[in-house]
C-alpha cells in the first residue's frame, strides 16, 4: 500500500479505522488505545522504524503480486480511506483490491510474520489467523459492504526460507455489531470526552504520553488525591519489589506520568514525590522519591 496522503491521514483522525480497532479491544500487540487517541486529539510522534518494519513494507508488493499470480488476477493497491455508508464513525484503508479477467474483485489484505514467534499465530488456511487481523478484516467487511476478505502472508520458516500461505475470512454480524457498540462508546467515552484511555505500560503508550504531554507547562500538583495516593504506594512497593514484573513497573509509572500530565510532579501526604521534567533539551525524565512511612 502507498504511503497515507496528508488527505487521508486528516480523515483517519475523524473516526475509527481497520487498525484502530483492534488497538481499542486490546488485541493489537503494537499499538495502545492511548496511541489511538494521540493519533485522534493530536500529532504522535511517529514509530520508531525497525527491520521487520522495513521488511514488512519491502515486500508487501512481492507478497501481493504471488497472491495476483496464484490467483490469477490483477493487484491494484488500495488508494482510498472509505467511510462507512451508514456509519461515519467507521474508516478503512484496506492493501489491495484483485481483479479477476471478468472484473470480479477481491479485497486483500497483505501480511508478513519474520519470526517464530509470529509465525506461530498463524495456521494452515481458512480463518486462522491471529485474532488482531480478524478484527481488522470483519471491521473492513463492513465498511467496505462485502462478505469475504482475503489475506496474503508471508511467513518465515523455522529451517529456513519462507512459505507463502493465503486465508479467506467469512464476514461475522455478531462479531461486528459487538466490535461497532465498542467502537462509539470508546469514542464517546475518550475522544469526545477529552479523557486520556489509562497507559498500559507498552512502549506505544510511552509515545502517546510523550505526544500528549511534551513538556512542563504547570508547577506541582500540589497534593496527591486518595486515588493518587494510592498510585504513588502502589508504585513504590513495585519498584522495590526484585519479584515484580518490569511490565507492571512500567504500567504504575506511565500512569503517574498520565496524572502528571503538563505539570512538573505531584506530591503525597507523606512527603514522596513523583516528577517528570524536561532537561534543557526538552526530553523529560520520570523520578520517583519515596515519602515517609
Amino acid at each position: 500500500m502507498p504511503p497515507l496522503t496528508p488527505e487521508q491521514l486528516a480523515m483517519r483522525r475523524t473516526g475509527i479505522t481497520a487498525t484502530d480497532i483492534a488497538a481499542i479491544v486490546g488485541l493489537n500487540p503494537y499499538r495502545s488505545q492511548l496511541e489511538v487517541y494521540a493519533s485522534k486529539v493530536g500529532e504522535p510522534d511517529p514509530i520508531p522504524d525497525n527491520e521487520p518494519m522495513w521488511w514488512g513494507r519491502a515486500l508487501e508488493p512481492v507478497v501481493a503480486a504471488r497472491y495476483g499470480e496464484l490467483n490469477d488476477r490483477e493487484m491494484d493497491p488500495w488508494t482510498v480511506t472509505v467511510r462507512c455508508a451508514d456509519d461515519p464513525l467507521l474508516l478503512a484503508t484496506p492493501d489491495y483490491v484483485a481483479v479477476a479477467s471478468n472484473g470480479d474483485s477481491q479485497p486483500v489484505e497483505v501480511k508478513t510474520a519474520l519470526s517464530g514467534r509470529q509465525v506461530k499465530r498463524w495456521g494452515g488456511g481458512g480463518d486462522e489467523v491471529p485474532e488482531e487481523y480478524i478484527v481488522q478484516c470483519q471491521w473492513s467487511m463492513k465498511v467496505c459492504g462485502v462478505d469475504e476478505w482475503d489475506i496474503a502472508a508471508l511467513l518465515a520458516m523455522y529451517n529456513g526460507g519462507a512459505t507463502f500461505r493465503q486465508y479467506r475470512l467469512k464476514r461475522d454480524n455478531d462479531l461486528i455489531a459487538a466490535l461497532v457498540q465498542r467502537a462509539h462508546g470508546w469514542w464517546e467515552g475518550f475522544v469526545e470526552a477529552g479523557v486520556e484511555p489509562p497507559a498500559d505500560g507498552t512502549d506505544s503508550a510511552k509515545r502517546a504520553l510523550g505526544s500528549l504531554h511534551p513538556r512542563n507547562t504547570a508547577a506541582d500538583i500540589p497534593i496527591a488525591m486518595e486515588s493518587e495516593e494510592e498510585l504513588m504506594a502502589e508504585y513504590g512497593a513495585a519498584a522495590a519489589d526484585c519479584a515484580d514484573t518490569t511490565a507492571e513497573r512500567d504500567r504504575l509509572k506511565q500512569l503517574l506520568m498520565q496524572r502528571i500530565g503538563d505539570h512538573d510532579g505531584i506530591e503525597s501526604m507523606g512527603g514522596g514525590r513523583a516528577t517528570w521534567k524536561a532537561n534543557k533539551n526538552g526530553v523529560r525524565t520520570f523520578r520517583f522519591t519515596e515519602g515517609r512511612v
